[in-house]
């Protein structure tokens, strides 16, 4: 994928300092060449320090604050109760008057008039929708918090999203170093980030599906499915790609099976996955008939699908940053090494999560909620490339993301993250 590294100092795919002949023939020096040899100084220096062996926990601290300096969040906003904003005081009252009444529909007109700001603004479309998602409220209520609490916990959250990030890339890549480095890049784009800006919980969705994913425990994994989809219902839509990671990601040190089609079928885990989309299925019908109501499609409109299909490839690209190569990469990998069913079946399981694309006014956090598809293009690398391209290739990814700012795309206007 790279050229051999040009270190004088150190072969990292050999994992031993060894002397490699200079060439002569001064072109070859530049380009990848010297890219791949810087890659590999900075990548000796990581490993010399010992960093990417800390205990999760710290480098999920480390990470907390890479992900933060970067996108900056905007903090006054969550946590302060005076807003001057009118309309914002609506929603936070929206919001606490559902922490007080989880199991109950929101009463929209009790807050909003027909000629309010939020209803311009699409406020209370995405407010409709709220009544459906009980899991946040249902446990605030539990437990007696407030909004402010609850966003709180919502930094806990963003944080062990990273931890389990960075555990769930050790146990696909078995090695600390090139987990450290792809836990970075997450870090550094709008699914690591938003957690720590978020006052919608998506952020808690995200994590929920990660928990999904890493936990080899059948009950939590459908618990995590369950409350995925009662916090956000694209957790659901996106569960196909949850059972994939079940298939393609292997567990522990057991190496993914072999085969067409025997990998993706249904497991122990698999079929926690479906338990937990088939009871997520009757909570939400159940509360549907209670309410009169099945689904609310208050928002979901093809009229701005014009203008979002003319944004997609920017902001596809943004969201993913530098991760695009190691997108591609897995790809053409899997095609190269005939692993079709994982490129068909994770094809097919990106559908539904591009389909609520068109219809969805927040763009970026619905196409968000496809990030797994970055770990099971991790697992196809990292079982079929050499580990010292792997380190480079994601070692690239993780350069061309810092430093591109993480923005998201609400209806019609583009936000800084």
């Amino acid at each position: 994928m790279f050229p051999k590294t040009k270190h004088p100092e150190l072969n990292i795919s050999a994992g031993k300092r060894e002397s490699v002949r200079c060439p002569q023939n001064g072109a070859r020096q530049l380009g990848f060449a010297n890219l791949a040899a810087l890659i590999d100084s900075g990548l000796d220096r990581i490993s010399a320090s010992g960093v990417a062996g800390w205990h999760p926990f710290v480098l999920g601290i480390l990470l907390s604050i890479i992900a933060i300096v970067l996108a900056f969040p905007h903090y006054m906003k969550t946590f302060d109760t005076s807003v001057a904003d009118r309309m914002r005081q609506e929603v936070m009252q929206v919001t606490e008057w559902k922490f007080e009444h989880p199991l109950q529909p929101i009463p929209i007109d009790q807050f909003f008039g027909k000629d309010s700001r939020a209803s311009e603004e699409g406020f209370v479309n995405h407010l409709r929708k709220r009544s459906y998602r009980i899991a946040v409220p249902l446990v605030a209520n539990v437990l007696g918090l407030n909004v402010q609490s609850v966003a709180v916990l919502q930094q806990v959250g963003a944080l062990l999203f990273l931890t389990i990030t960075l555990l769930l890339l050790r146990r696909i890549t078995q090695d600390d170093l090139v987990a450290f480095v792809a836990a970075i890049y997450m870090a550094a784009t709008y699914p690591g980030q938003w957690g720590f800006n978020d006052d919608h919980f998506d952020g808690i969705a995200y994590l929920a599906m990660l928990i999904s994913v890493w936990s080899r425990s059948f009950i939590i994994v459908l618990v995590a499915v369950v409350f995925g989809g009662l916090t956000d219902e694209r957790a659901i839509i996106a569960a196909p790609l949850v059972y994939l990671c079940h298939s393609i990601i292997p567990a522990g040190d057991k190496p993914s099976e072999k085969g067409w089609l025997k990998p993706f079928l249904p497991g122990r885990l698999h079929w926690a996955v479906i338990c937990g989309v088939l009871v997520f299925g009757i909570i939400r019908i159940y509360l549907g008939i209670r309410w009169g109501a099945l689904v609310d499609t208050s928002g979901l409109s093809l009229a701005g699908f014009n203008g979002r299909a003319s944004l997609f490839p920017l902001m596809a690209l943004n969201l993913v940053k530098g991760g695009i190569f190691i997108l591609a990469a897995g790809f053409l990998v899997a095609i190269a090494r005939r692993e079709f069913a994982t490129v068909v079946f994770t094809s097919l399981a990106l559908i539904p999560a591009l389909g609520v694309v068109a219809f969805a006014w927040d763009f970026t956090r619905s196409l968000a909620y496809g990030f797994l598809t970055f770990f099971i293009a991790m697992a196809v690398i990292v079982r079929n490339v050499e580990l010292v391209d792997t380190r480079r290739l994601v070692s690239f990814a993780v350069i061309c993301s810092l430093f591109v700012p993480t923005y998201f795309l609400i209806a019609a206007w583009i936000r800084v993250a």
